[in-house]
């Protein structure tokens, strides 16, 4: 089972009964191949199966100024998820082994305990749930949960300490692309970074992220969109861009998240793909 909270962190639930001895031996590591399996999923991929068993539409749903799915996509690119394992009983060797699991891992990744006991009075029958594990403290300074969206100052400032030459351009193409409609939408990753998202129907749509490391990038969400009928001529728009290569891409059906560095926005080429891409995915999306 899946829970999406509305911060956008994602849960693993895995429900076994503590008395089967099979638990110790195997619950840890059958909760970690769920989460492995997790983390291949694009978000579209893994929406669609939450969608399928009856999940509500997380596109439609905002916090703050962002759609819920910008977040819970954040969490699912950087496996930062809850593991919790519901039990009709936490006993001492399920304690001890996530007390364990919680010091041998960092803070994108929690194990915890629910203990899910019944009891019945008078022909009602109660679920009392008890839980161990969310009180361990994690190794980090900044916790994802207290961290604030990057806004497009954020990044602006960013670049004008690190890369102030790709600054004006930066600019003039978010001036650009808000004329269609098409805005930032900040993200919550270590570092400054955001998405260019648009609104489509009711659902948000993510051709683009910006990324700060050791130089800003613009990275092309192929991957993402590839569900769509128009992804051959929306990849022909990148013909100049040499970041963008077409054989690779098409060898991957799409599949692909090719970075191209923001500085690289000073070749017209450059800067007129970007904005004719995002023109026509939100025309055809």
């Amino acid at each position: 089972m899946i829970v999406n909270a509305r911060d956008g962190s994602i849960t693993i639930v895995e429900c076994k009964l503590a008395k089967n001895p099979e638990v110790r031996r195997k619950i840890i590591g059958q909760i970690i191949d769920y989460a492995a399996s997790l983390r291949t999923l694009t978000f579209d991929e893994f929406h669609k199966r939450w969608r399928d068993r009856g999940g509500p539409n997380l596109e439609n749903i905002m916090v703050g100024e962002s759609p819920l799915s910008l977040a819970v996509s954040d969490n699912l690119q950087s496996s930062r998820f809850t593991l919790l394992l519901a039990v009709d009983e936490i006993n001492e060797s399920l304690k001890q082994m996530t007390v364990y699991f919680n010091e041998k891992t960092d803070s994108t990744t929690r194990g915890a305990l629910i203990e899910l006991a019944r009891h019945s009075a008078h022909g009602v029958e109660v679920v009392i749930p008890q839980t161990f594990g969310y009180e361990a403290n994690k190794p980090d300074l900044d916790p994802y949960a207290a961290r604030k969206a990057w806004s497009q100052e954020d990044f602006a400032a960013w670049l004008l300490k690190n890369e102030p030459g790709s600054l004006p351009k930066f600019e003039e193409l978010m001036k650009t692309l808000a004329t269609i409609e098409c805005t930032w939408g900040g993200t919550k990753a270590a570092n400054p970074s955001g998405v260019i998202q648009f609104r489509s129907g009711k659902n948000w749509r993510y051709p683009f992220s910006l990324h700060t490391f050791d130089n800003a990038t613009i990275e092309v969400a192929f991957a993402d969109m590839r569900k769509f009928d128009f992804m051959d001529e929306w990849l022909e728009i990148f013909a100049g861009v040499a970041e963008v290569n077409q054989t690779l891409i098409r060898s991957k059906d799409f599949g692909a998240y090719p970075k191209i560095p923001l500085k690289r926005l000073s070749d017209p080429i450059v800067m007129k793909a970007i904005i004719d891409a995002c023109e026509m995915a939100k025309l055809r999306v």
